[in-house]
């Protein structure tokens, strides 16, 4: 699995120009908003970026190569989960650093920045976890353009539902925001947590099925 560690961080050292590109985008729209800002702009394509490593693996029949080597099918899809979360983990310490920075030298507000970032990264990380849960599957399963195209129907499907839900239960979203807010904050971060982890690992079991099945 080191192998595979060092394969996908070469890949993304590669990216290196769009990386700074990112961060530099991420600071300028936080100038322009809130500090905030740089930490989910960098989260989420700190996150893509780490995912497109799949498209690298299965680009020009690499997945026929690295399986001839001594590596498990099962120990590749772990790798992945691992270096996708461990990369989108970095990007946010790296975002959440520079913020910090920022506000040292006058830029942002300490106390504004220490009261609204955690909550933020906390979210932030849950859902870029669960947005991965739904894209690798599908990257392993369809490849990177047709699992595009799905997960816009996804979305789609999702946001069809919240639509209809608040025709139907106008008064629902109302009620479920009060009672979340009624909620002891460590009980929503247990429960959050809880659901994340088995997210996460129903979907790796299903990218095993995924890729166990194929033929390369």
């Amino acid at each position: 699995m080191k192998g595979l560690f060092m394969k996908d961080f070469l890949i993304l050292k590669n990216q290196g120009k769009t990386i700074l590109i990112v961060f530099a985008m991420g600071i300028m729209m936080s100038l322009t908003f809130e500090p905030a800002t740089l930490v989910f702009y960098v989260g989420m394509l700190g996150c893509l970026l780490a995912l497109s490593t799949i498209s690298y693996d299965e680009a020009d029949n690499g997945y026929a190569f690295i399986f001839s080597l001594p590596i498990k099918r099962k120990s590749y899809v772990l790798e992945k989960y691992l270096f996708i979360f461990v990369s989108t983990l970095v990007f946010l310490a790296i975002s959440l650093l520079i913020s910090a920075i920022m506000s040292l030298t006058g830029v942002y507000d300490i106390a504004i920045l220490m009261e609204d970032l955690p909550s933020m990264m906390l979210v932030l990380f849950v859902t870029l976890t669960l947005v991965c849960d739904v894209m690798i599957p599908l990257r392993l399963k369809f490849g990177s353009e047709k699992s595009r195209i799905y997960l816009y129907l996804f979305y789609a499907l999702a946001g069809i539902l919240i639509f209809v839900g608040q025709k139907l239960f106008p008064s629902l979203g109302v009620t479920v925001v009060n009672r979340i807010a009624a909620t002891p904050a460590a009980l929503i971060v247990g429960i959050v947590a809880v659901f994340a982890i088995v997210a996460t690992v129903v979907s790796e079991k299903i990218s095993e099925k995924i890729i166990m099945a194929k033929q390369f």
